[in-house]
């Protein structure tokens, strides 16, 4: 299966003397932090600001009686036939990670 690069985005601290990036998602986020959000973002805190990209791998080739069924919960697409999603469908190209 052949994959593209995952969408990334980055945001400078607000000042340069920051002792942390803040509280985020209801948490304080020191350097060095990691944590995966709600809409399955990978993110980081450094010194530099904070960057997140997307941890998902979004399936793009696949046959036409087939459909991308998101489980958030586990951060991954299933493909599945739309008549019977109990069958798999095989999946050719994704975009992401």
């Amino acid at each position: 299966m052949k994959t593209k690069q995952a969408h990334c985005s980055s945001k400078a601290l607000q000042s340069p003397k920051a002792r942390n990036c803040g509280v985020i998602d209801g948490k304080l986020r020191s350097f060095n932090d990691s944590w995966k959000t709600n809409d399955c973002q990978q993110c980081s805190c450094q010194r530099s600001g904070i960057s997140c990209c997307s941890s998902l791998v979004t399936p793009v080739g696949y046959d036409k009686s087939c459909q991308a069924v998101l489980n958030k919960r586990l951060c991954q697409y299933d493909v599945v036939k739309k008549t019977n999603p109990s069958i798999k469908c095989r999946v050719t190209s994704a975009v992401g990670r």
